[in-house]
């Protein structure tokens, strides 16, 4: 996303010249491509947890067959 530095406009794609006339423009990272890191760390521990209620899940049945 692009922000007219003179009005503060926003615009979605690179564009030319804004509504004010200006052509300099800021670039602003786009909020769906900031990444959560509690998140990804939290989604990766309940990952490794399944993983490894899995492999209790099968020594037991392999133990007990």
């Amino acid at each position: 996303m692009f922000k007219c530095k003179e009005c503060g406009k926003i615009f979605h794609t690179s564009p030319d010249y804004c509504d004010c006339g200006n052509n300099n423009f800021s670039e602003i990272p786009d909020d769906s491509s900031v990444k959560n890191p509690a998140a990804d760390k939290k989604g990766r521990l309940i990952s490794i947890f399944i993983f490894i209620l899995c492999i209790i899940f099968s020594l037991l049945i392999w133990l007990f067959d």
